[in-house]
């Protein structure tokens, strides 16, 4: 059973398909200055991040055992889905709802010891379940964000 704080952290977690697609939506086909990236960017970032680090993270957590040495996590930035490149926005939103639901899925899979588990991160240092989700949801607030700033620039 997760406790009930925990288990707001994953559903806050999974909200963020829905956040993500209103604001992408809200910022299709606005130019980014130089140097940003467009919506469509953003959503293929976050597709690379979830598939390579958040999901890696838990899967090394539900394998730990506790009994030897946490894992450790280097600092990792992915840039862009590279299988999503040709895709359509709405397709890269679908992809990005898809890996979101496998990491919800495999942070609720963890039982009360697992939630205790935690691996060693280069940059923020020991991170557990609730630490990991916390930070997933730091990155995403980040990049939705930069989407809300990219809207802003359809309304003025």
């Amino acid at each position: 059973m997760i406790p009930a704080a925990h288990r707001r952290l994953v559903e806050e977690v999974g909200t963020v398909p829905r956040h993500l697609t209103a604001l992408a939506g809200a910022a299709a086909g606005v130019h980014p200055p130089p140097g940003e990236w467009s919506a469509h960017d953003v959503v293929r970032h976050l597709v690379a991040v979830e598939r390579v680090v958040w999901q890696p993270r838990f899967r090394d957590l539900a394998s730990a055992t506790g009994d030897g040495e946490p894992p450790f996590w280097p600092w990792t930035q992915p840039d862009l889905e590279p299988s999503l490149a040709g895709a359509s926005l709405q397709e890269a939103l679908d992809a990005f709802a898809a890996a979101r639901a496998v990491t919800v899925a495999m942070a609720t899979a963890l039982d009360e010891g697992g939630w205790k588990r935690y691996g060693i991160h280069a940059v923020f240092g020991r991170l557990d379940v609730a630490g990991l989700l916390s930070e997933v949801l730091r990155h995403d607030q980040e990049h939705l964000a930069q989407l809300e700033v990219l809207a802003a620039t359809v309304r003025r």
